[in-house]
């Protein structure tokens, strides 16, 4: 699995950057995202439907403090094969 971090400053063409660029650009108002580029083999079933609740889950999504703070929960419970 590789992450992607990439930010846009026109809304047509997304560069790619690191996790510290990613931060000023978004400081700056730039838009940006986060992927996940996933090996060939897909995510076993069980780590599919967890990672689904959780993302079904509003409370859970709701306590966190930011947006970015959601999205490395969920990238995390992919890489440890497990949600809750």
């Amino acid at each position: 699995m590789k992450i992607i971090h990439q930010w846009c400053d026109d809304d047509q063409f997304w560069l790619d950057c690191n996790e510290q660029s990613m931060a000023s650009a978004r400081a700056a108002g730039w838009k940006t995202r986060t992927l996940v580029e996933l090996d060939d083999a897909p995510l076993p079933d069980s780590v599919r439907c967890s990672l689904l609740s959780l993302i079904r889950d509003d409370g859970y999504a709701a306590s966190f403090q930011s947006l970015g703070q959601y999205r490395s929960a969920l990238i995390q419970a992919i890489r440890e094969g497990s949600a809750r």
